[in-house]
């Protein structure tokens, strides 16, 4: 299982890397890195009230207000984020079912405040963001959903706008075990990721795309890779017999 576990995530970061090597070139890696970057010195990736910005800025321009009152409007209003931030909610508000999620992080003005992280979202962090959805979320879920109908007797849990977990203020999220009965990975129909997409419009945290895609494809390989075996170890040792037999000596 840890050797099947090893070849599985070099695959993985294999088809990664060439994707990446794809959109940017033989310098990718320094692109990626500087994506984790948020830039504070130019304009902010969205704005909270953009009217009472709007208003703050022509009463500076107009004299009525200072520097110091207009930054601090500023400050109330501005929000910055990497292009890997900006990328995760990018990916989650294609899935419908999210929109009320969205409505809380950033209230009534949802649409227009998505609408500013798209339009400074940078196009090959985009195009990636897209593969992920289109293609590489996709193609995982037939890799991993053969072992979890050999497990469970029934498929994964398929959505069609799948970006990795949804991650929510307030919701400590569930770490992998395949032996707890309450873990995301023995929860047959309702997987945690899904149920977090459909069962509450808590605020959805600020995460990394990069980081939400590694998180997932790690724990996700050692399922493939772990489930079966620790499955059969724990049956083994469940059974009456074998149970008595191990009291017994």
């Amino acid at each position: 299982s840890m050797r099947s576990y090893k070849e599985g995530m070099m695959m993985q970061e294999q088809i990664l890397e060439d994707e990446l090597r794809r959109i940017y070139g033989k310098k990718w890696k320094s692109f990626v890195r500087n994506n984790n970057q948020k830039n504070k010195k130019g304009e902010p990736t969205y704005v909270l009230d953009r009217k009472a910005l709007d208003k703050a800025k022509q009463q500076l321009d107009n004299g009525e207000i200072s520097t110091k009152e207009y930054r601090d409007v500023l400050g109330e209003n501005a929000r910055y984020l990497s292009q890997n931030e900006m990328a995760y909610y990018y990916n989650l508000y294609k899935d419908p079912k999210l929109r009320e999620s969205f409505r809380t992080t950033f209230g009534p003005e949802y649409a227009r405040i998505m609408d500013e992280i798209q339009s400074n979202l940078d196009p090959k962090v985009k195009e990636f963001a897209d593969w992920q959805v289109d293609v590489m979320y996709p193609a995982l879920y037939e890799r991993y959903n053969e072992v979890y109908r050999s497990i469970y007797r029934t498929n994964m849990p398929w959505n069609e706008f799948y970006a990795g977990m949804v991650y929510r203020d307030g919701v400590e999220v569930e770490t992998l075990n395949v032996l707890d009965a309450n873990s995301v990975y023995n929860t047959a129909v309702g997987a945690a990721s899904t149920k977090a997409r459909v069962q509450n419009d808590k605020a959805i945290k600020s995460m990394n795309n990069m980081n939400v895609m590694s998180t997932y494809l790690r724990d996700m390989e050692y399922f493939r890779a772990f489930g079966k075996t620790i499955r059969d170890i724990d049956k083994v040792f469940k059974n009456k017999q074998v149970a008595d037999a191990i009291t017994a000596v």
